[in-house]
Protein backbone atom coordinates (compact mmCIF):
# COMPACT_ATOMS: atom_id res chain seq x y z
CA UNK A 1 0.00 0.00 0.00
CA UNK A 2 1.36 3.56 -1.16
CA UNK A 3 1.81 6.14 1.72
CA UNK A 4 1.10 9.72 1.64
CA UNK A 5 3.71 11.86 -0.19
CA UNK A 6 5.27 9.01 -2.41
CA UNK A 7 5.31 10.93 -5.17
CA UNK A 8 6.32 9.56 -8.79
CA UNK A 9 7.48 11.85 -11.45
CA UNK A 10 6.79 11.25 -15.07
CA UNK A 11 6.91 10.52 -17.65
CA UNK A 12 9.52 8.97 -17.17
CA UNK A 13 13.28 10.39 -18.68
CA UNK A 14 10.96 13.67 -19.44
CA UNK A 15 11.16 15.08 -15.66
CA UNK A 16 13.63 18.84 -15.00
CA UNK A 17 15.52 18.51 -12.46
CA UNK A 18 14.21 21.12 -10.53
CA UNK A 19 11.10 18.98 -10.34
CA UNK A 20 12.09 16.45 -8.64
CA UNK A 21 13.92 18.94 -5.93
CA UNK A 22 10.64 20.92 -5.34
CA UNK A 23 8.68 17.56 -4.96
CA UNK A 24 11.57 16.97 -2.15
CA UNK A 25 11.67 20.07 -0.35
CA UNK A 26 7.60 20.09 -0.60
CA UNK A 27 7.73 16.94 1.91
CA UNK A 28 7.34 14.32 -0.99
CA UNK A 29 8.94 11.44 -1.11
CA UNK A 30 10.21 9.84 -4.85
CA UNK A 31 9.16 6.40 -5.74
CA UNK A 32 8.29 4.43 -9.14
CA UNK A 33 4.71 5.01 -10.16
CA UNK A 34 4.09 0.68 -7.91
CA UNK A 35 4.47 2.64 -4.76
CA UNK A 36 2.85 6.03 -5.93
CA UNK A 37 0.41 7.92 -4.14
CA UNK A 38 0.60 10.43 -6.42
CA UNK A 39 1.74 11.44 -9.39
CA UNK A 40 3.51 14.92 -10.66
CA UNK A 41 2.95 14.76 -14.80
CA UNK A 42 5.52 17.11 -16.19
CA UNK A 43 4.48 16.88 -19.96
CA UNK A 44 2.35 19.01 -21.67
CA UNK A 45 1.32 16.16 -24.25
CA UNK A 46 1.25 12.50 -24.03
CA UNK A 47 -2.26 12.26 -21.88
CA UNK A 48 -2.11 8.14 -23.73
CA UNK A 49 1.02 7.70 -21.47
CA UNK A 50 -0.45 8.89 -17.82
CA UNK A 51 -3.66 6.67 -19.07
CA UNK A 52 -1.18 3.73 -19.25
CA UNK A 53 0.69 4.77 -15.97
CA UNK A 54 -2.78 5.32 -14.11
CA UNK A 55 -4.43 1.73 -15.57
CA UNK A 56 -1.27 -0.04 -14.36
CA UNK A 57 -1.09 1.61 -10.90
CA UNK A 58 -5.16 2.20 -9.89
CA UNK A 59 -3.58 2.98 -6.08
CA UNK A 60 -2.87 6.15 -7.36
CA UNK A 61 -5.04 8.61 -5.76
CA UNK A 62 -3.53 12.44 -6.94
CA UNK A 63 -2.50 13.67 -9.89
CA UNK A 64 -0.84 16.78 -10.93
CA UNK A 65 -1.50 17.98 -14.73
CA UNK A 66 1.76 20.27 -15.48
CA UNK A 67 -0.68 23.55 -16.90
CA UNK A 68 -3.16 25.26 -15.90
CA UNK A 69 -5.01 24.47 -19.40
CA UNK A 70 -6.33 20.55 -19.07
CA UNK A 71 -7.59 20.14 -22.66
CA UNK A 72 -5.44 17.75 -23.72
CA UNK A 73 -6.17 15.65 -20.14
CA UNK A 74 -10.53 15.67 -19.90
CA UNK A 75 -10.88 12.52 -21.30
CA UNK A 76 -8.89 10.73 -18.96
CA UNK A 77 -9.75 12.72 -15.94
CA UNK A 78 -11.80 10.57 -13.59
CA UNK A 79 -13.84 10.47 -10.19
CA UNK A 80 -11.14 8.19 -8.34
CA UNK A 81 -8.77 10.49 -7.81
CA UNK A 82 -8.10 14.10 -6.86
CA UNK A 83 -7.14 15.91 -9.95
CA UNK A 84 -4.73 19.12 -9.64
CA UNK A 85 -3.54 21.35 -12.61
CA UNK A 86 -1.10 24.93 -12.27
CA UNK A 87 -4.00 27.17 -12.77
CA UNK A 88 -2.84 30.60 -11.82
CA UNK A 89 0.77 29.69 -11.46
CA UNK A 90 1.85 31.69 -13.99
CA UNK A 91 -0.61 34.43 -14.01
CA UNK A 92 1.78 37.38 -12.96
CA UNK A 93 4.54 36.41 -15.40
CA UNK A 94 2.25 36.04 -18.34
CA UNK A 95 0.38 39.68 -17.17
CA UNK A 96 3.94 41.39 -16.85
CA UNK A 97 4.75 40.02 -20.43
CA UNK A 98 1.53 41.71 -21.63
CA UNK A 99 1.92 44.88 -20.30
CA UNK A 100 5.67 44.48 -21.62
CA UNK A 101 3.78 44.02 -24.92
CA UNK A 102 1.52 46.49 -24.42
CA UNK A 103 4.28 49.00 -23.83
CA UNK A 104 6.76 47.92 -26.75
CA UNK A 105 3.70 48.06 -29.18
CA UNK A 106 2.56 51.73 -27.62
CA UNK A 107 5.84 53.28 -28.16
CA UNK A 108 6.76 51.52 -31.75
CA UNK A 109 9.53 49.93 -30.41
CA UNK A 110 9.29 47.18 -32.94
CA UNK A 111 10.02 49.61 -35.90
CA UNK A 112 12.39 51.82 -34.11
CA UNK A 113 13.83 48.43 -33.86
CA UNK A 114 14.50 47.99 -37.56
CA UNK A 115 14.90 51.66 -38.33
CA UNK A 116 18.10 52.54 -40.09
CA UNK A 117 17.91 56.20 -39.46
CA UNK A 118 16.37 58.90 -36.99
CA UNK A 119 12.73 59.11 -36.96
CA UNK A 120 10.25 61.35 -35.41
CA UNK A 121 9.02 60.27 -32.02
CA UNK A 122 6.17 58.36 -32.12
CA UNK A 123 3.67 56.25 -30.04
CA UNK A 124 1.06 56.90 -27.39
CA UNK A 125 1.04 56.98 -23.50
CA UNK A 126 -0.15 54.51 -20.93
CA UNK A 127 -0.86 57.04 -18.70
CA UNK A 128 -4.92 57.69 -18.54
CA UNK A 129 -5.70 55.54 -21.58
CA UNK A 130 -8.50 53.18 -22.31
CA UNK A 131 -7.64 49.41 -22.02
CA UNK A 132 -10.19 46.73 -22.87
CA UNK A 133 -9.24 42.79 -21.83
CA UNK A 134 -10.65 39.98 -23.23
CA UNK A 135 -11.34 37.36 -20.55
CA UNK A 136 -11.11 37.23 -16.61
CA UNK A 137 -9.51 34.86 -15.72
CA UNK A 138 -5.88 35.23 -13.32
CA UNK A 139 -3.75 36.22 -15.95
CA UNK A 140 -6.49 39.71 -16.39
CA UNK A 141 -6.89 40.10 -12.10
CA UNK A 142 -2.74 40.37 -12.21
CA UNK A 143 -2.77 42.17 -15.36
CA UNK A 144 -5.38 44.87 -13.70
CA UNK A 145 -3.58 44.80 -10.94
CA UNK A 146 0.42 45.98 -12.86
CA UNK A 147 -1.79 48.93 -14.75
CA UNK A 148 -3.18 50.73 -11.08
CA UNK A 149 -0.19 53.01 -11.42
CA UNK A 150 -0.87 54.19 -14.96
CA UNK A 151 -4.85 55.15 -13.69
CA UNK A 152 -6.02 53.16 -17.09
CA UNK A 153 -9.82 53.28 -17.38
CA UNK A 154 -10.47 49.10 -17.88
CA UNK A 155 -12.66 47.53 -19.28
CA UNK A 156 -13.29 43.77 -19.19
CA UNK A 157 -15.15 41.69 -21.12
CA UNK A 158 -16.11 38.32 -19.99
CA UNK A 159 -18.97 35.69 -19.33
CA UNK A 160 -19.98 36.65 -15.91
CA UNK A 161 -20.35 40.01 -14.02
CA UNK A 162 -18.49 39.89 -11.36
CA UNK A 163 -15.95 42.58 -9.64
CA UNK A 164 -11.69 42.13 -10.14
CA UNK A 165 -10.14 42.97 -7.37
Amino acid sequence: MPDRGAIHLGPEGRTPGWLAEAVEAGGGRLVGPEDADGVVWASPRHPEALHELLQQHPQVRWVQLPFAGIETYVEILDHDRRWTCGKGVYATPVAEMALTLLLGGLRHVGAYAQASSWSRPAGRNLVGARVTILGGGGITESLVRLLQPWDCHITVVRRTANHLD
